[in-house]
């Protein structure tokens, strides 16, 4: 929550916003969940190569990550170029420009 306001605000602007950098709890959750994924690494080798997927799986995760990633990025074409973000960096850049 605390990342997304910090993102989305408009600090630079004069607008009374507060977050103007990332407070320690942001950090310390960035930093828990690199820490879990270096673990995840390095106790995780060789623990799945015994057992081959079966291929209805692999299709099926490949049919989900694909319908998400097509859904996901429509929906960031629409918001960030389609003219429904008001409060983006994108889109103030483009109106600077403009």
């Amino acid at each position: 929550m605390e990342y997304y306001e910090f993102i989305e605000s408009d600090s630079g602007t004069g607008s009374g916003d507060v977050f103007t950098k990332l407070g320690p709890y942001a950090w310390t959750t960035l930093a828990i969940a690199l820490i879990e994924t270096l673990v995840v690494v390095k106790y995780s080798h060789g623990l799945f190569v015994d057992a081959p997927w079966p291929l209805t799986v692999v299709i099926g995760w490949s049919v989900a990550l694909g319908v998400f990633g097509v859904l996901y990025g429509a929906w960031c074409w629409r918001y960030y170029f389609g003219g429904k973000c008001t409060n983006s960096r994108s889109n103030r850049k483009r109106k600077k420009r403009v």
